[in-house]
């Protein structure tokens, strides 16, 4: 079993798995739990953008990479995946070095917890 950081503003991480899980009829999945879910250190309200959207990517670059590198610094440790919605930040954390931990999208992390086809 994997260990994820899921990188969500403004909602407990866990909680908007489980709702778009209800919303899709998913729930097989969800009791399968693909990860064990790590919070960052500053999540929910007080979560920090990653610098990668709102025009902030193109206009500044350098500004830009070093948010994604603040955001990548509060990764906790041990944490395989980051998990997020959003494919500005995907972009954005990856090109900021988030290393040996792979940033992949909430789909992604659904896909792992599908059963696999036998050939």
């Amino acid at each position: 079993m994997c260990v994820c950081v899921v990188v969500c503003f403004f909602f407990q991480a866990e909680d908007g798995i489980r709702d778009l899980v209800r919303s899709r009829g998913l729930g097989d999945v969800y009791k399968r739990q693909v990860c064990n879910l790590e919070e960052m250190k500053t999540s929910k309200e007080s979560a920090r953008c990653c610098g990668g959207g709102g025009g902030v990517r193109y206009g500044y670059k350098d500004l830009s990479l070093r948010m994604a590198k603040r955001r990548l610094s509060e990764v906790p440790e041990g944490v395989e995946y980051i998990v997020t919605s959003c494919p500005l930040c995907i972009r954005n954390l990856s090109d900021a070095g988030a290393g040996a931990v792979k940033v992949i999208d909430l789909v992604d992390l659904l896909a792992m917890a599908l059963p696999q086809e036998s050939s």
